[in-house]
Parts: C-alpha cells; structure tokens; sequence
C-alpha cells in the first residue's frame, strides 16, 4: 500500500492534470447544451376490488399495471396516439425516421411507478417550456383513454391524473455542478488507478527479477 501511495505522490501532476482537463471539459460540455424544462404529472392506477380481492392483493396489481404502462409509454404506438390527441405539439421537432424518432422520444420522456399504490409519475424535458407541458397532458390523455389497450383489466381498472403537469420555472438539464463534480471524481478515479497499476506491475516486475537473480 505505502508503494502505491509514492507513486501518487510521485506523480501528483499528472493527476492534477487530468482532473483539471475533465472537470472543465465537463463543466464546458455542460454549458453548451441547450438547457431544458420539466414538466411532471401524476397518474393513479385504481384496481377497483372485486368481491374476493382484498386490499393488499388490489395495491399490487395496480402496481404491476402501473409498470407495464411505464414501459409503454416508450413504444412507437403510444407516441403515434399522443401525436394524434390534438394537443398543441409540434410534430416537425421529432425525425421523420423511424429509429431517430424513438431516440427523441426517449430522450424527451422519463416514467416511472413512484409507490406501492401505483402511482406512475411521467416527466417530459424539452427546451419550451409550454411544450413540455403540452406533450405531458397528451401522455396522459392517452393513459386515462386508452390505457386498457395495454393492461387488459377491463373496467376493473381506472387511470385518473392527479394533478395537472408541474412545469419547472428554471431548466433542469443540464446539471452543471453536478457534471462537473462528476468530472472531476472521474478524472481523479481514472488517473489514481492507472498510476496505480503501473506501480503494481512495476513492482512485480522488480519482484521476479530478484527472484531470477537469486536463482
């Protein structure tokens, strides 16, 4: 250990170096992307209880629906129907083809089952704020309308939004400070353990030439 912690001495430019490179270089990258809102809205899973579905039972297939609609919502036919609700999105900002358009869409949107009741908290990020508000009442729209498509319960299940979408007041990504500590732990972490491993062979390779030479 006492080898390893010379050789970071020894070669405490180098790091310095290298942290200073990754944490500007993170810090730089960070400003020059196009800083975007969040918009944030809540949909209830209800699994209405049948006359043998106890509470308990209920909350966790409220909860497995809620999953299977937070993946849907990254499908291709899901976006085709939010596309087609008629709210004010401007469909000219997603790619013609196919494969870019799915890479948006994700990038643009993030959902997620946030308790054990079911709920499912969805998040769009976009540069317009007013369009990030736009396409988050359209996700919902479609969930509460036409989430039986995906979950297949009938009219044992009601989707109910909570609340309207919560618009950011300042944008959200990126994250500057926290790009550039990220930076700089990565250009410490990266640079510590290189030097560190050439000691470590460094040192090996010294141990087998004493034992060659005692041979």
């Amino acid at each position: 250990m006492e080898q390893y912690i010379l050789a970071l001495k020894k070669h405490w430019l180098i790091i310095f170096i290298v942290v200073v490179f990754t944490t500007v270089f993170s810090f730089g990258a960070s400003l020059i992307q196009t800083p975007k809102y969040k918009a944030s809205v809540k949909v209830l899973i209800i699994q209405k209880q049948a006359n043998r579905m106890d509470a308990y039972t209920a909350s966790r297939s409220a909860q497995a629906i809620g999953e299977v609609l937070s993946k849907v919502v990254y499908t291709s036919s899901f976006f085709d129907q939010v596309m087609q609700t008629g709210f004010k999105i401007e469909k000219e900002q997603f790619s013609k083809d196919i494969e870019k358009r799915e890479k948006e869409w994700k990038e643009m949107i993030s959902a997620s089952v946030i308790d054990e009741a079911g709920t499912v908290q969805i998040n769009v990020f976009h540069f317009n704020q007013k369009q990030a508000e736009q396409i988050a009442y359209a996700i919902t729209y479609v969930m509460v309308t036409n989430g039986s498509q995906y979950h297949g319960g009938g009219e044992q299940i009601e989707i109910k939004m909570i609340d309207a979408p919560i618009v950011s007041k300042k944008p959200v990504k990126p994250d500057i400070l926290q790009n550039t500590i990220a930076g700089f732990i990565l250009g410490f972490l990266v640079s510590a353990s290189v030097i560190i491993l050439l000691a470590s062979k460094t040192e090996r390779k010294k141990g087998k030439e004493i034992v060659q030479g005692k041979i």
